[in-house]
Order: C-alpha cells, then structure tokens, then sequence
C-alpha cells in the first residue's frame, strides 16, 4: 500500500513539473474557416502563449462551421472574460497558424462555476466595432484629461484669490 501511494505522489509531482497538469481548462467556439489551423497550434490572450488547439472537428448544422478545443491554462481562464471572441491568425509568413483570443469588453466573472466557456468567432463588423470603441475610449480619455485640467486651472485660481484675501486678512 506504501509502495502504491509512493508511486501516485510521484506520477502526481512528475505530471506537476512537466506541466500536464497545465492545461486543465477548455474553451469552447464555433469559427467558419480553419484556414490552416491544426491541433497543437498555440492558443494566445493579450500577446501571451496560454495553451494549444486541442481539437477540431465540423460542427452539426446546416451552416458550415467548425467546433475548436481550446486546452488553456487555469490562471489565463479565469481572466478571460465572457464576451471574449476567438480569431484565427497567421504566425508569420511560413508559420502554421495561431487562435488569438481578443478581450472582451466586460470584467470576467469572478465566481465563474467550471472549467468551461464558450466564445464566439470574431466577425468582421466585430472588429470594427472593436476599433471604434477604442477610439471612443481614447477621445474619451482626452476629454476627461482636458476637463480636469480646465478644474485643476480652476483650482489654482481660487487658491491664489484664496491666499490674497488671506494677506489681506493678516495685515488687517
């Protein structure tokens, strides 16, 4: 019985070290073209490497579409939010291809229950949408920057004005 449990502590801290145990979260989309994606192409969240294409195969449905397996790291999982979408893009110019998960808008759940999310395939009218909120965020920035520096001028004023009224106050 000691050799037994020996030897399962040592296949648990060998699969640990190797990194088996990596990749235990999935996630799960639906994209209309392959474009040369295989299984063990990697898989990459903000520029990072999270994981690899575990599998794929046609999807059911008159329209053709194909189901991707994602094998993910847990601690890149959970950061992935709900509304996340999937793109399949070239490495380089002789590279196979690659899954590249672009973020989503909303905060992930924190109490998500499971190992599993499904996520849709990045359309064209997606990324656009995704382009113009950008800009809207960044036009937005710069307005908050420029009214606030308007109020921080403001401030300074009234400091000033403040602090003459102050001398006055004292030579009085």
């Amino acid at each position: 019985m000691a050799g037994v449990l020996l030897i399962l502590a040592a296949a648990i801290f060998s699969a640990d070290r190797f990194g088996v145990l990596d990749y235990r979260c999935l996630l799960l989309s639906e994209v209309r073209n392959l474009r040369g994606l295989q299984a063990k192409d990697r898989v990459l969240y903000r520029g990072v490497g999270i994981g690899y294409v575990e599998g794929m195969r046609p999807a059911g449905g008159a329209a053709l579409k194909f189901s991707l397996r994602l094998r993910v790291k847990c601690s890149a999982f959970r950061q992935i939010p709900l509304d996340a979408a999937v793109r399949i893009e070239p490495q380089g110019t002789n590279d196979p291809y690659l899954v590249n998960i672009l973020p989503g808008r909303e905060p992930p759940p924190e109490d998500y229950p499971g190992k599993v999310k499904v996520l849709k395939e990045a359309t064209a009218e997606d990324l656009l949408l995704r382009g113009l909120r950008d800009v809207l965020d960044g036009v937005t920035e710069v307005s908050r920057a420029k009214s606030t520096e308007a109020e921080l001028e403001r401030l300074r004023q009234e400091n000033e004005r403040l602090k003459r009224e102050l001398e006055q106050l004292k030579e009085k």
